[in-house]
């Protein structure tokens, strides 16, 4: 059964933003009344909420591949890529793929880091969509649509699972079509400063 927009982003909300911060955290058990043992159930409950919903939207979308960033991308992407049929492609932080590799460069908050593909991922023409957790800065998106282009993939769409849309990450990606299931308008103190120190996830 596919989830209402409505529980979709009742239940990731509740059970992502256990994580986000430690403050969070603490408050939102409290308010609750949750104990520790429930979380692993939110967790289980939003992740299949989470998978629906993007199987449900990429189902007719006859996609090749399903690419996914490191980290969090590795665990949405392959899921997905398995209920849709198609192949999954990993992209990873430099030197960490053997053989033969495309790699680019981008922007952090505070400098600069670098994905990965293996060259001979997709054919060229291949059909793919670009999956990962959240979209902050825009920047790692970016880059994997770089890649794809260098390629010759055809990038269908991009697809989170939260969105921060006060960084503007989505005018990084000139134009290609972004998915996101929670839009998180708050940003904390303490989460600008993770982001800021590189402990926070930047897509």
């Amino acid at each position: 059964m596919t989830p209402t927009p409505l529980s979709l982003s009742l239940s990731l909300s509740l059970s992502l933003s256990l994580f986000l911060t430690s403050s969070s955290r603490t408050s939102l058990l409290s308010s609750l009344s949750l104990r520790p043992s429930n979380i692993a159930l939110l967790l289980l409950q939003a992740f299949k909420a989470s998978i629906d919903d993007f199987v449900h939207r990429y189902s007719g979308a006859n996609l090749d591949a399903v690419v996914g960033f490191e980290a969090r991308g590795f665990i949405f992407g392959p899921t997905v890529a398995l209920a849709l049929g198609c192949a999954f492609v990993p992209l990873r932080k430099r030197g960490k793929l053997p053989g033969a590799v495309v790699s680019q460069e981008y922007s952090l908050e505070y400098g600069t880091d670098v994905i990965e593909v293996h060259a001979d991922a997709l054919q060229r023409g291949a059909r793919v969509l670009l999956i990962d957790d959240l979209v902050a800065t825009g920047g790692t998106l970016a880059a994997g649509v770089s890649l794809m282009e260098t390629l010759g993939a055809l990038v269908h769409e991009c697809a989170c699972v939260i969105e921060l849309p006060e960084l503007k990450g989505r005018e990084k990606l000139g134009g290609i079509p972004l998915y996101v299931q929670v839009e998180k308008e708050e940003h904390t103190e303490e989460e600008k400063k993770e982001h800021a120190n590189g402990n926070g996830t930047t897509a």
